[in-house]
């Protein structure tokens, strides 16, 4: 079984991806912003990390420098969210990201990048 971290301020759109995720048979750890998902990385070491990049306490992209600075979960692949293009263009090439994905989003294509970083074609 394949746990997923879904770290979403937006509740609406946290619940629906963890409706579709569930329904595709994985386990869903959902956290409403990035300290709260960086404490339920620590704690339960997922195997996934799904991120929105804005988001109150700690943003998407403080929660991938922290998770890249632990010993114990800097090897969880990572996957950000974002309605910022710019910022997805900009930090595109660095590696605070296996996979980034452009909001709006269809839900076929988070399955493809999660597939994508499980080793999954």
């Amino acid at each position: 079984m394949c746990t997923i971290l879904i770290a979403e301020d937006n509740k609406t759109i946290r619940n629906n991806i963890t409706l579709f995720l569930t329904a595709e048979g994985f386990d869903i750890l959902p956290a409403q912003n990035g300290l709260e998902a960086y404490k339920l990385a620590l704690a339960n070491k997922p195997d996934i990390i799904l991120s929105d990049i804005h988001m109150p306490v700690m943003d998407g992209l403080e929660l991938s420098r922290r998770l890249q600075d632990n010993q114990d979960t800097k090897m969880i692949p990572l996957i950000l969210l974002t309605a910022d293009s710019e910022l997805m263009n900009n930090n595109r090439g660095n590696s605070c990201a296996n996979e980034w994905i452009s909001k709006p989003f269809y839900l076929n294509e988070l399955l493809t990048s999660i597939n994508k970083v499980r080793g999954i074609s």
